[in-house]
């Protein structure tokens, strides 16, 4: 099982206010083959803190409407597994991001 951020997402969905370039262009398409893998049953993780952000800026530049057409997707799909964040995983990857220089997001993915 695979960890899916929530860029690919955001990349997948998201309709850009100006035409991408070459490298963004490959960037969303390849987001979007990841969605249809997912809507076709491939099995991924996320995080509720990803799972948030995604909702969030779906609802910020989508509508409430494809905000909540994507959580009921999430919410009701058997091949994505979404697994709570909570503070100890936050106190874990703040004190690895400082010693690593990562970002603490990054690491909660090894946490799930």
């Amino acid at each position: 099982m695979r960890f899916v951020d929530s860029n690919i997402f955001l990349h997948a969905f998201l309709k850009p206010r100006r035409k991408l370039t070459q490298k963004e262009l490959k960037v969303k398409e390849e987001a979007q083959a990841i969605v249809k893998r997912i809507e076709d049953g491939e099995k991924v993780v996320m995080s509720t803190a990803h799972l948030s952000e995604v909702v969030n800026i779906i609802e910020t530049s989508l509508g409430l409407e494809k905000s909540l057409d994507f959580l009921a997707w999430v919410v009701t799909s058997d091949n994505i597994k979404v697994y709570s964040v909570g503070l100890s995983h936050y106190e874990t990857a703040l004190s690895l991001a400082k010693e690593y220089g990562i970002s603490a997001t990054t690491l909660l993915h090894t946490y799930l």
